[in-house]
């Protein structure tokens, strides 16, 4: 399997997590991994899979700049942002705290 389709292994996973919990609105967006409407309001998730563990805070840092300056989250102000990040046998999910004011 190749890192493009783990990265797209985890972005299902995560899509199917969502699902499970009857999250509204799921879908993959075309300028982010997944969109969907948490409490009536626009919820964007970016999905990172770093390799090494040493990447890890620059994969943060991408995601999180991919939700902060994103055309989407200007045009919805109630807009909130998640970073899912995968290590190889976990992820975590963490806040974009910019995005949650």
């Amino acid at each position: 399997m190749t890192g493009d389709s783990r990265d797209i292994q985890f972005e299902l996973q995560i899509a199917v997590l969502l699902f499970r919990v009857k999250i509204n609105k799921l879908q993959f967006h075309s300028q982010h991994d997944l969109v969907c409407s948490l409490h009536h309001n626009p919820l964007v998730i970016e999905c990172k899979r770093p390799r090494k563990n040493r990447t890890l805070p620059g994969a943060y840092a991408k995601a999180a700049h991919q939700i902060e300056t994103s055309a989407f989250v200007s045009t919805n102000p109630n807009t909130k942002g998640i970073v899912a990040l995968s290590s190889r046998s976990s992820f975590q999910l963490s806040l974009v705290p910019d995005i949650l004011r």
